[in-house]
């Protein structure tokens, strides 16, 4: 699964199952292309409150997100988030 538009499709709930027929494509692209992306952060309540809701809504058991050093930090801040 995969959320369009990075951060923005996570806090929306907008998403794709990514199976061999739509990824075709975009084999060895990376998903920057294949889903998009944004510069927004996963840090202010509002936005934990967002991702947390998506992850419930879709009986999430796992979430990896896939950036860089922010993403890093963004994924700290939700882990402790989901912990409380």
């Amino acid at each position: 699964m995969g959320f369009y538009g990075g951060t923005v499709g996570l806090f929306s709930g907008n998403h794709i199952i990514i199976n061999d027929e739509n990824f075709e494509y975009f084999k060895n692209l990376g998903g920057y292309t294949f889903l998009g992306r944004s510069n927004d952060k996963i840090r202010d309540p509002t936005e934990l409150e967002k991702t947390k809701n998506t992850c419930l809504k879709l009986k999430l058991d796992g979430l990896v997100l896939i950036g860089a050093s922010h993403t890093l930090t963004d994924g700290l801040i939700l882990s402790n988030y989901f912990l409380e």
